[in-house]
């Protein structure tokens, strides 16, 4: 096996379920774009800005935790 097969087998995408949400309903719009499929257009743009506000408040409370770990103002049990 070479080095280049190892190093592919370690490599890891670390991704929550709502950013694979995000990138399904994202692909998902391409294609209604492409095919046009005016329903699977329409599914595909209320799921992606949905998906995207829940993206950007995930990112802020991961955020606010960080802040209060690292400056040690986070108490754990």
């Amino acid at each position: 096996m070479s080095s280049v097969d190892t190093a592919l087998d370690k490599a890891e995408v670390k991704l929550n379920q709502n950013l694979w949400a995000l990138v399904v309903a994202y692909t998902a719009l391409g294609a209604g774009e492409y095919w046009e499929l005016h329903r699977l257009r329409c599914l595909a743009l209320v799921m992606a800005i949905l998906l995207s506000i829940l993206v950007f408040v995930s990112m802020v409370f991961y955020t606010i935790d960080y802040c209060r770990r690292k400056w040690g103002k986070y108490v754990t049990a």
